[in-house]
């Protein structure tokens, strides 16, 4: 359904077929294609954006559909609360357009739809519950929020998106030099000022990473909502092409700024790793040809070459995420939950297991699991109320969860016996026997 309303909001604004290649580009992304296959929230709040972005577009010709759009934009943020950035850059967009074009009653729709979504949430689940939203709060400020400035700035110079660029660098180069050109356009009074659409998509991009890149759990799901906006952001250099080519003497100096980032780039390849170093020589080779095709096909006057070339640039795209796809997942499949969960099948009868994790690791066996964590949930005395035999500890994040089993609890933490560690993603999972 994603796809879809990503196809019909770029049909409105580019051709049948650039919006059907820029849509199959999506589809076929690869992180897409790797989330989408699980159950995340981040699924369907991604869902919620890009139906924002299409009654976006609908509530640029006429004024009802903003309704809906702070109803969708609310309802997205009421998703999942991470996301509250989305409605905040939304209002900032309908706010801009709604002073551009002098219509105030835009704007006041736009509220109307988000409150009427927002109204009853608060009476009717926060207020009754505010004292959980309050302890889930202090949980999550301890776990994620940044303790100084100087955090906030290392978490965000460090946060996952530039990893999952460099996986599709064609759009990360014009991601970049979409920033830069929106940048110029707001700042320079000479070029017509950027469109509506173009502020949304911005907002939606620097929204996301700014407020997600300060903060100290930041897991790459969460940027998943954020990944249809860089190809709408790629959307929106094609759709200007031809007021990028009647200033391309401002245009070609800002391809300087993702060119020194690749160059960057290339100079860690030669102290440390860089995942884009798993591409083959010879896509590699490919993909740096297709940016400089882009560059000529955005910033160059119209000629008959150029649809070979966007041909060829679609065929690299394409063929670097499929090319991922097939190595890391349909080569070589891991069944890494899967063996945990039998394993976790050969423990006593009437096991009872505790931790973050023992209701994923012990989804196929039919023993009772108990998520607790300190601050967050069955944080008061779970050993006398659920008596747990086992415990699974995450291997991640400093041990914060076994730490606080150490500090509140060091009586039951002194008896525990290690079984086995779990392969899990990128980190491990250990599982211990609690000694009675």
């Amino acid at each position: 359904m994603g796809i879809l309303l990503f196809h019909a909001g770029l049909r409105r604004y580019l051709g049948s077929g650039r919006s059907l290649a820029l849509t199959a580009l999506f589809a076929f992304d690869y992180y897409g294609l790797m989330y989408n296959r699980i159950g995340l929230l981040e699924n369907f709040s991604a869902l919620c954006f890009l139906l924002c972005f299409y009654l976006f577009i609908r509530s640029e010709e006429r004024r009802w559909p903003a309704f809906f759009l702070g109803l969708s934009a609310a309802v997205t943020a009421l998703s999942k609360y991470l996301f509250v950035y989305f409605i905040i850059s939304t209002l900032l967009a309908v706010a801009f357009r709604a002073w551009r074009r002098s219509d105030a009653r835009s704007f006041i729709v736009f509220l109307a739809g988000g409150f009427t979504a927002w109204l009853p949430w608060f009476f009717g689940i926060y207020l009754p519950f505010r004292s959980t939203f309050r302890k889930i709060g202090l949980g999550w400020e301890m776990l994620a929020f940044p303790r100084s400035i100087h955090q906030a700035w290392s978490n965000l110079l460090h946060n996952p998106l530039p990893r999952y660029l460099q996986l599709m660098p064609v759009v990360g180069f014009l991601l970049v030099l979409f920033v830069a050109w929106t940048l110029l356009k707001l700042g320079r009074t000479r070029i017509r000022r950027p469109k509506d659409l173009t502020i949304f998509i911005f907002l939606w991009v620097v929204g996301g990473v700014c407020s997600l890149g300060v903060l100290n759990y930041q897991p790459q799901r969460y940027y998943l909502p954020i990944m249809p906006a860089l190809y709408l952001a790629v959307s929106i250099l094609i759709r200007d092409r031809d007021l990028i080519r009647s200033k391309r003497r401002l245009f070609w100096p800002l391809a300087i700024l993702p060119a020194v980032l690749f160059f960057l780039f290339l100079r860690f390849v030669a102290t440390g790793h860089w995942i884009f170093l798993g591409f083959p020589l010879v896509l590699r080779l490919l993909i740096f040809l297709s940016l400089t095709g882009v560059m000529m096909f955005i910033a160059t006057a119209n000629a008959a070459w150029k649809t070979a070339i966007e041909a060829a640039v679609f065929v690299v795209m394409l063929g670097s995420s499929l090319y991922l796809y097939d190595t890391h997942f349909y080569r070589k499949p891991t069944y890494n939950l899967e063996d945990a969960s039998r394993f976790m099948e050969t423990l006593p009868a009437g096991s009872v297991i505790m931790g973050q994790e023992a209701p994923r690791l012990a989804l196929g066996t039919r023993f009772k699991t108990i998520l607790a964590y300190d601050k967050w949930f069955n944080d008061k005395d779970p050993f006398k109320r659920f008596a747990p035999t086992h415990i699974l500890f995450l291997d991640k994040f400093h041990n914060a969860e076994r730490d606080w089993i150490r500090h509140r609890y060091p009586d039951v933490s002194a008896s525990l016996r290690f079984i086995r560690r779990f392969r899990v993603w990128d980190t491990t999972v250990s599982l211990y026997r609690v000694q009675r």
